[in-house]
């Protein structure tokens, strides 16, 4: 124990202290509140492994610049958790984070309300229409609320749709009566042609299906004025 200079092995309170615990500089091993800390604890500049609040902390958790990996509030953050500029990894709120989650600008994987974000979860239109293909899937697990519920998503953006108001009758017919979905069919009722593209293609499995097959078929060669719609050799066996 010393409390001087030069001091390789023990505890002072000086410089060039190697291994041990002290307050001063150069220290490489220990803890002490200084510059240069190496390794341990410090509150000081140039800490690269441990804990301390400065600058150019390689690793560990501090608040200042250029910490490579751990937690900070600063700049140039490379890994870790931080508010500031320029985090590759993990979640802050700044700009050109690649990975993570944030709100910000050029996101391209993550979570975020921002803009160009290529992967992950937003509020994008190009993923609207999952929402018709999820609730056609619960329609047919008979979840028909679920159904609906997931549909009304697509139908806020795109309420002319006719496929979407098509399967919110459909839904409307299993959880009410007739009458329910009849009241959504209205806007779709004189659109013949809309309402063939989209049977033309239905193989059907059930008698609800063949009917419904056979009155589109039939009204829509009426209007053309064509046998070869009308006849029963498009409904399968």
């Amino acid at each position: 124990t010393c409390r001087g200079l030069g001091n390789t092995t023990g505890t002072c309170r000086g410089l060039d202290n190697t291994t041990g615990t002290y307050r001063g500089l150069d220290n490489t091993t220990g803890t002490y509140r200084g510059l240069d800390n190496t390794t341990g604890t410090c509150w000081g500049l140039g800490n690269t492994t441990g804990t301390c609040r400065g600058l150019g902390n390689t690793t560990g958790t501090y608040r200042g610049l250029g910490n490579t990996t751990g937690i900070c509030r600063g700049l140039g953050n490379t890994t870790g958790t931080c508010r500031g500029l320029d985090n590759t990894t993990r979640t802050y709120r700044g700009l050109d984070n690649t990975t993570g989650t944030r709100r910000g600008l050029d996101n391209t994987t993550g979570t975020r309300r921002g803009l160009d974000n290529t992967t992950g979860t937003r509020r994008g239109l190009e993923y609207l229409a999952l929402n018709v293909y999820v609730a056609l899937c619960y329609y047919k697990l008979d979840y028909y609320d679920v159904s609906q519920e997931v549909l009304q998503v697509y139908l806020q953006q795109f309420p002319d749709s006719a496929i979407a108001i098509n399967l919110k009758a459909c839904n409307h017919f299993r959880l009410y009566n007739g009458k329910a979905a009849e009241s959504e069919l209205r806007s779709l009722m004189d659109d013949v042609a809309e309402a063939y593209e989209l049977i033309k293609d239905l193989e059907p499995a059930v008698p609800q299906e063949y009917i419904l097959k056979g009155v589109v078929n039939a009204t829509m060669g009426q209007e053309k004025g064509s046998r070869s719609i009308d006849t029963m050799r498009s409904l399968g066996p």
